[in-house]
């Protein structure tokens, strides 16, 4: 039987996915980015030197020079972003969570490890949100009271795309992936968000009982508030 988009699947000790930006993403931006670039960061800047006067050129690098530097920054960041690979390593076994980010044809790798035993809970927000969206990730915490995080939006974002594209959807792939991350770390889902207005035909597909468990959201939020105050507690 071929499991679903939705469901959680047994309970693993080892976790291992790679995640990485659309082979055509990565075309478009091998052949975008680079001409885009030199045009942002040569021709506009001495195309401005060449044909505007010294009072004109002053006020230009003194008052918006730092703010246009972020154009052809934002060029570049595009560019990396699309050929960077991101890898989440679990192991229970070994009691670690590790991020490996692969940057620009393999030539700069960066890994942080952080102990299982430093987390405190899934952090759950609506991505449907439309004042900057929300997520999932794992939080977690230090001796030290130094807090980290880890995103797991990108394999959400996964599910999301192997199911129907709504909103009611959308949601329900990020909170099936804070259950089955919550599973696998053996923690509680803090989230800030319910479902609501769910469709008749979801609640068949989904099962009315779960709908009706992520739509409570007095209970949801009252969860929530109890998490974060264990959390300062510990602090």
């Amino acid at each position: 039987m071929v499991e679903k988009f939705w469901e959680t699947g047994t309970k693993l000790v080892d976790f291992e996915d790679t995640r990485q930006s659309s082979p055509t993403f990565r075309l478009l931006a091998k052949l975008v980015c680079p001409p885009l670039f030199f045009f942002a960061a040569v021709v506009v800047p001495i195309g401005f030197l060449l044909s505007s006067d010294a009072e004109t050129i002053f006020a230009g690098i003194f008052c918006f020079s730092f703010v246009y530097a972020l154009v052809p920054l934002a060029i570049y960041a595009a560019y990396v972003e699309a050929h960077t690979e991101y890898t989440l390593r679990i192991s229970t076994a070994d009691g670690i969570i590790e991020e490996i980010v692969t940057r620009i044809d393999k030539d700069k790798v960066e890994r942080t490890v952080y102990p299982i035993k430093e987390v405190l809970r899934i952090s759950l927000s609506d991505p449907c949100d439309g004042e900057g969206g929300g997520g999932v990730s794992i939080r977690g915490m230090n001796i030290r009271g130094v807090r980290w995080r880890v995103d797991l939006s990108k394999f959400a974002w996964e599910r999301y795309k192997q199911g129907e594209r709504s909103s009611d959807h959308r949601r329900i792939a990020y909170i099936k992936t804070a259950e089955y991350f919550a599973e696998m770390l053996d923690v509680e889902i803090g989230s800030s968000f319910a479902l609501y207005n769910v469709s008749r035909h979801v609640r068949l597909e989904f099962g009315h009982e779960w709908i009706n468990k992520w739509s409570l959201r007095d209970t949801i939020k009252e969860q929530y508030r109890r998490l974060l105050d264990e959390e300062n507690q510990q602090r």
